[in-house]
């Protein structure tokens, strides 16, 4: 039986402790911080290229924001890619994410749950995951090597890219189907399904119970 290789990407919510949560807002913020201090540098001397970057920003990428060494190398790497899509003008950093890889972050399997060991500016800390069967699934038995933590609506999420061997598809026209949030379903013919309408109906819904929960009438609760 061939094998291939099969790449996908499980959405974690994180559940920090107040003192964990404090600890990766403020990695956060430094890590777009020393983005915005890379691409402004990068931009002003016209060095694109990561290695030629490395040489100009790293040290002082360090000593200002405080990074640890991986966390320094991959905000110069975020940089030089972003600039790869233009350069013509100055790119500016605004969300909370940074990337993370096997030496900033790691998986660690309980029998209460799984958790995720992620480096800060201080030390590690090790919230659990808050996910459901199919997150759970998709992690069983993953060594993952690369995760984007994001800071959205004042919440945690750890984006984690898994890569695990399948059986190769048989049969004279195989179609690979990969389903997601922003798009249902996506097949390699070409197909897809956007999930922007059911995102919308879902954000109209979740608006209104929170309204109909504000307002606490027995009319309210009814409906």
């Amino acid at each position: 039986m061939f094998l291939m290789e099969l790449s996908k990407t499980a959405v974690c919510k994180l559940k920090p402790s107040e003192e964990d949560a404090e600890k990766l807002l403020a990695t956060l913020e430094a890590f777009r911080d020393a983005c915005n201090y890379v691409s402004k540098v990068a931009f002003e001397r016209k060095v694109f290229n990561p290695v030629a970057l490395h040489h100009i920003v790293y040290r002082e990428t360090r000593e200002k924001f405080k990074l640890p060494a991986n966390l320094a190398i991959r905000a110069r790497d975020r940089v030089a890619k972003a600039y790869k899509q233009r350069r013509d003008k100055l790119l500016v950093f605004k969300a909370l994410s940074m990337d993370l890889d096997e030496r900033l972050f790691r998986l660690i399997y309980k029998p209460d749950g799984i958790y995720a060991s992620i480096s800060t500016l201080q030390k590690r800390v090790k919230p659990p995951l808050d996910i459901g069967d199919y997150q759970r699934k998709l992690l069983e038995d993953a060594k993952p090597t690369h995760a984007v933590l994001v800071y959205r609506d004042k919440t945690f999420f750890l984006h984690i890219t898994i890569e695990k061997q399948v059986p190769e598809p048989k049969g004279k026209n195989p179609v690979g189907v990969d389903v997601g949030m922003k798009n249902l379903l996506v097949a390699s013919n070409g197909f897809k399904v956007k999930g922007g309408e059911i995102f919308a109906k879902r954000r109209r819904f979740r608006e209104l119970r929170s309204s109909l929960q504000a307002k606490g009438t027995k009319g309210s609760k009814r409906r």
